[in-house]
């Protein structure tokens, strides 16, 4: 099978896999104490044909991360697993995370690795559900990961734990109860496998800790129509949809208090940030979100509430996944949507530099880059990254560069006169003077100097001493400082469409 993943069944996985090693009818208790147990009690009920039956486990370690051999074990008070046959395998395998059967020092019995040890594996028919329940868990780390997609935990969508006071911060289950002065209760964990040998298999998994947050993981997968209970291939099963339904309990309101209290900040202005470390996150990755995206989780990330996730991945998503390498193709693939507040949101992303350009995504894609220009607490306007300068070339290529801003972080006073261009224009054109420019970095100035040269381009910095302007000289980008003797006026194009 495939090296283990994160995904919504780490946890399950971990006891999946270790129920059956070596899960033979003459040892599974001394094999389950061994595994789990670290001195704890475990009782195994009524073993019938085909290993059916009941194990109960007291005083349970679970690993939650096979991947690393570091991750320190995971203490639940009780654990039960009801499942005829070899369910608890099919569970990890409908995860569709595969299992490192080399890792933890345990291995799966010979009969069912196959010529190659990982080879198909084969069970008895008639298995219509499986269950796991873990109650009273203490986490060393926060599992929240485990239920949500990685690509989300990597981007601090978490519930739970996910971005704490600052961008590299993140709250540890102490924190969750003594600075944010939340419920002490433990968390639950509960799996319902419904029909894991018929054609279409759905999971459902619970993950709770009352009064901070409750994720519920819904998927289904088609075993595809060639199904044939002798001779499982788990590789073949396709996601048909999967959804995360996250509830919060109490942990958004807390966080944003105790945040903004150790900051200094208002609530707002923590939010504020949070939104801003995401889109860096994204761009990163080469993505861009489209604004009604952001929007959507801005609302959660205020006032909490109820956060969906979905995913509806296309008939073929695994193969094109596999051929492509464009990030926006491969979210579009999977047919990810949001929903906070209202309709569900399809996650539309654009590329920072598309592999084909047309006059829609390019639109798209400036306005949006653009957009990543925000008010620091001094006035000024940065853009998120300015380390790339593919971006900033295809920016001025444009013939009129927009930017969509807080009215408050425009460079004028309410009130003021501003040229704004014909009737039909999109374009504010505001003339000022070179004190003024710092609170225009990032968007687009034209320069005219007293010798009659005119320089566009991208403001980066601006001082008494002059300006430094990004820019297309002679056919290629460069910065071009100007000193403020020889600059006669400096435009600064907003675009007036679309303001906050």
């Amino acid at each position: 099978m495939a090296r283990l993943k994160k995904g919504p069944f780490i946890v399950l996985g971990v006891v999946v896999a270790a129920a059956v090693t070596n899960c033979r009818m003459n040892g599974v208790a001394d094999d389950a104490a061994a595994m789990f147990g670290q001195g704890g009690n475990v009782r195994y009920e009524a073993a019938k044909a085909g290993f059916d039956g009941t194990l109960h486990l007291e005083d349970i370690a679970v690993w939650p991360d096979l991947s690393s051999e570091t991750t320190e074990a995971t203490r639940a008070g009780s654990l039960t697993m009801k499942t005829p046959g070899l369910g608890w395998l099919f569970a990890g395998a409908f995860s569709n995370l595969g299992i490192s059967t080399e890792n933890r020092g345990f291995r799966f019995p010979d009969e069912w690795r196959g010529t190659s040890g990982n080879g198909r594996l084969s069970a008895p028919a008639g298995l219509e559900t499986l269950s796991f329940r873990a109650d009273d868990v203490v986490l060393d780390r926060d599992a929240t990961a485990f239920f949500l997609p990685s690509w989300l935990g990597a981007a601090s969508l978490s519930p739970f734990d996910g971005l704490g006071c600052t961008p590299t911060q993140t709250f540890t289950a102490e924190d969750l109860t003594e600075q944010l002065e939340l419920p002490t209760a433990p968390y639950s964990i509960q799996v319902d496998v419904t029909n894991p040998m018929g054609a279409v298999a759905e999971v459902k998994a619970v993950f709770a800790r009352p009064g901070i947050a409750t994720t519920t993981f819904v998927a289904r997968y088609d075993m595809g129509s060639t199904f044939d209970p002798a001779n499982l291939d788990f590789d073949a099963a396709r996601l048909k949809e999967a959804t995360w339904t996250i509830n919060d309990e109490g942990f958004v309101a807390a966080r944003n208090r105790v945040c903004a209290n150790l900051i200094g900040l208002s609530e707002k202005r923590f939010q504020q940030i949070h939104i801003v470390t995401l889109r860096r996150q994204l761009l990163a990755a080469g993505l861009i979100p489209d604004q009604t995206l952001e929007d959507a989780y801005a609302h959660y990330l205020s006032a909490g509430g109820t956060l969906v996730f979905r995913t509806n991945p296309k008939s073929d998503y695994k193969q094109q996944l596999a051929d492509s390498t464009d990030l926006v193709a491969r979210s579009q693939l999977l047919g990810y949507s949001l929903k906070s507040n209202a309709d569900p949101i399809d996650f539309n992303f654009f590329a920072v530099t598309p592999s084909e350009w047309n006059d829609e995504l390019l639109a798209k894609t400036i306005t949006n880059l653009i957009q990543q220009a925000k008010s620091l607490d001094n006035g000024s306007l940065v853009l998120v990254d300015d380390s790339s300068t593919a971006w900033m070339e295809n920016l001025l290529l444009m013939e009129s560069s927009t930017a969509i801003v807080d009215s408050d972080a425009l460079p004028f006073v309410e009130g003021e006169a501003v040229d704004t261009g014909d009737d039909d224009s999109d374009v504010l054109v505001e003339k000022v003077p070179v004190e003024s420019l710092p609170k225009a970095i990032g968007q687009k100035v034209i320069v005219t100097t007293v010798f009659g040269s005119r320089r566009e381009g991208i403001l980066k910095s601006a001082n008494s001493a002059g300006a430094t302007v990004y820019t297309d000289l002679r056919g290629q980008m460069a910065d071009v400082n100007i000193p403020k003797s020889e600059i006669q006026s400096v435009e600064v194009h907003w675009n007036s469409v679309q303001t906050k």
